[in-house]
């Protein structure tokens, strides 16, 4: 049986209509980035810097977490993307500025980006498994998700690995206010990574380098 042409297009027209909060209008999205960290000064004394020169590899993620769509699960087993609202950049590349900035303050001042053309004793390698918004009623909560090894740059021995989960409480589901919650989670999440990090390289000494 042939369907009309009309009444295909009014099922097209019907199908878009319960879509249109996951539409991006093209040219009028909200572009956003991650705060930069406020480092206040602190009355304890600062860390022993540790000599490693550490690479930091950008996280790996896939899905829509490797994309720049604000990301938000309105149940459980669900994921929609922010109409109108992106980030700048994949989230994995922010928090690698994140990270290095607060591996620098936390005592490991010879951290690098890796690619770089200096060459690294460590690599701290990862994967962002979550970065998204949950929202629970009258309380959204951001959630990030990322498992941290770090790993000898010549030996690929594991020197350790370690999974961070963080979760941080949006005043609203608003775009505006969502990024600030992961800001604030990111840097909740790079300080604990920093200083997991710094103990390691403390406690652990990678092998000398061999011809």
């Amino acid at each position: 049986m042939k369907i009309p042409v009309l009444l295909l297009l009014l099922l097209a027209l019907a199908l878009l209509g319960g879509c249109t909060s996951l539409l991006v209008t093209p040219g009028h999205e909200r572009v956003y980035v991650l705060t930069p960290a406020h480092l206040k000064p602190s009355s304890a004394p600062p860390p022993v810097a540790v000599l490693a020169t550490l690479a930091v590899e950008v996280p790996e993620s896939f899905g829509l977490t490797d994309s720049t769509s604000l990301l938000i699960s309105p149940v459980a087993d669900q994921l929609q993307v922010y109409a109108d609202a992106r980030w700048a950049e994949r989230p994995a590349h922010l928090l690698q500025r994140q990270l290095l900035a607060a591996l620098i303050t936390h005592g490991v001042p010879r951290a690098i980006p890796a690619g770089s053309s200096v060459l690294s004793t460590v690599r701290l390698e990862s994967n962002l498994d979550d970065f998204r918004v949950i929202a629970r009623g009258s309380s959204d909560q951001v959630r990030i998700v990322m498992r941290v090894r770090l790993v000898d740059s010549s030996s690929r021995r594991l020197l350790g690995q370690r999974r961070f989960a963080i979760e941080q409480a949006a005043a609203g589901s608003q775009a505006g206010n969502v990024v600030r919650a992961f800001s604030q989670a990111t840097q909740r999440l790079a300080n604990k990574v920093a200083m997991w990090t710094h103990a390691l390289l403390r406690h652990t000494a990678p092998p000398p380098a061999t011809d």
